[in-house]
């Protein structure tokens, strides 16, 4: 689990708590927008866990898992990724995949 989160640089978290108006509170509390709806997923035991993924910063994120009142279940940086893509020299972009002949 990443323990320190670069503050300027965007992710995109699936937030998981095990009742809804936790999580609710959360969303509210930081004014984040939920990509999609609040849903819940069911354990092989019975039990339950409210999900949402949002888009949050880093500052924010770090701040709610300091917290700890809600499980970081899939943290994707967005920002890295990014930067991470390959551009050609002079700062244009990689050509578009060739489309297969028909």
């Amino acid at each position: 689990m990443l323990s320190t989160f670069v503050a300027a640089d965007v992710y995109r978290v699936m937030l998981g708590a095990g009742r809804l108006d936790a999580l609710s509170q959360t969303l509210q509390a930081y004014a984040l927008p939920a990509e999609g709806s609040l849903r819940q997923l069911r354990r092989d035991d019975g039990s339950g866990v409210w999900v949402v993924t949002v888009l949050i910063d880093g500052e924010t994120l770090e701040r709610i898992s300091l917290l700890q009142a809600l499980s970081l279940m899939q943290i994707d940086n967005i920002s890295a990724r990014l930067r991470a893509v390959p551009t050609l020299p002079g700062g244009g972009a990689p050509p578009p995949a060739s489309q297969p002949a028909a």
